[in-house]
């Protein structure tokens, strides 16, 4: 079973196309998009990327979730962003909303994202959570999308 969740970060899509082939396990040529998303609001934090190093206790975390519904064969995912300090909190919060109705609700994947997204290694930010009304509006870009042939033959010029 492969969870090929990858983060990245850019101003647009475009922008992320050569990190995301760096990122990549497979063949360049094979990379595609299934799915992607801004990250601008969760869990009443704006999230901001900045060279310093926050100081602060709560962390954005991802998590993915599968389960089993009877009659179904297959595993079922669902997954969300939520900020907290402690994971043991992520993942009741996680399994209490995600997938109600489901048979054997169990964690696939819990990641701090500042660990995940490597940030600090890779480009020098930060993730930096400042506590807002705004409201969250996490709305998943679906589709299959193929990055264009000109971008992955640039790509294995390099």
């Amino acid at each position: 079973e492969l969870h090929d969740v990858v983060f990245t970060v850019g101003e647009t899509i475009k922008e992320t196309y050569h990190d995301l082939l760096d990122k990549w396990f497979g063949l360049p040529q094979k990379m595609h998009i299934d799915s992607y998303m801004v990250l601008d609001v969760v869990d009443g934090y704006e999230v901001h990327l900045k060279e310093e190093r926050p100081d602060q206790r709560q962390k954005l975390f991802f998590i993915n979730l599968g389960a089993y519904k009877k009659g179904d064969f297959m595993e079922h995912h669902a997954n969300t962003f939520l900020v907290s300090d402690s994971v043991i909190e992520v993942k009741k919060r996680a399994k209490q909303n995600l997938l109600k109705g489901y048979e054997e609700v169990h964690k696939d994947d819990l990641y701090e994202v500042d660990d995940l997204l490597e940030i600090t290694e890779l480009n020098g930010l930060h993730v930096h959570l400042i506590p807002t009304n705004r409201k969250q509006n996490l709305v998943p870009v679906n589709g299959y999308h193929v990055l264009p042939k000109s971008v992955v033959k640039e790509y294995l010029e390099k």
